[in-house]
């Protein structure tokens, strides 16, 4: 009798313990999924998954929109080595709610990729596995059906190569669960290096071409269209 009372009682600390973490596990990320869970749901190639995981049953209609732009405030699909940009996520849907957000920015063998500097209004930046993630501090409340979020990002070095976001949004009905919400589908956006090349007036007339620009240890000079002119300055 004693030894049935107690496998009854161990099955039900059992059934508790695994009661208390699916709760942990499916509990809400409303600071963050890096900052709560130390997870990567952006979708990208090195995430854990995406939101849509966990956070079911809403119906907002909800959409991302990934924008990078210049310091003119412009659109961008391409950058210059360690210049400064801002990095929109628009997470909108048919109807409000409260917004969540989580984006990655990696080269081609998936590590960091620039670095980001700073964020706007219910952003933070939180840093797994030595990569930078931007995402929402907070559920981000908004009256007109969406919520950006913005991060200050600051572009690679020269000869990085095309980077790409990684993001997904989310709409919460914030109560502290994960029922009732809805992730959008997961976005990207690669943005190609711009290595320009300037040309100038040569000597005798020639028109010479001077590459990498910006330079860094070395630049190069061809003549176009003849062969009178080439070469390279070492050590500038």
């Amino acid at each position: 009798m004693y030894k049935a009372f107690v496998t009854r009682h161990r099955q039900l600390l059992l059934l508790v313990l695994f009661g208390f973490s699916t709760a942990l596990l499916f509990q809400s990320s409303s600071s963050g999924p890096a900052e709560d869970k130390s997870i990567d749901r952006t979708g990208g190639p090195i995430s854990n998954a995406d939101c849509s995981g966990c956070h079911t049953g809403g119906s907002f209609g909800s959409t991302l929109s990934i924008t990078m732009k210049d310091g003119q405030g412009a659109s961008v699909t391409s950058y210059l080595a360690g210049e400064t940009y801002t990095l929109e996520a628009v997470v909108s849907g048919a109807s409000g709610g409260a917004y969540g957000f989580q984006g990655v920015v990696l080269n081609a063998n998936d590590d960091q990729a620039g670095d980001f500097t700073g964020t706007g209004s219910a952003s933070q930046l939180v840093t797994l596995s030595g990569v930078e993630y931007v995402e929402h501090n907070a559920p981000a409340v908004s009256t007109n059906n969406s919520f950006t979020f913005e991060a200050t990002w600051v572009a690679p070095v020269l000869g990085t190569g095309d980077v790409t976001v990684y993001a997904t949004g989310m709409i919460v009905n914030d109560n502290g669960g994960t029922s009732g919400d809805e992730a959008t589908t997961p976005g990207s956006l690669t943005i190609t290096e711009n290595n320009p090349t300037a040309t100038i007036e040569g000597l005798n007339g020639a028109l010479v071409k001077i590459y990498p620009n910006p330079a860094q240890d070395y630049i190069s000079l061809s003549e176009i269209n003849s062969s009178r002119i080439t070469g390279s300055i070492n050590n500038i």
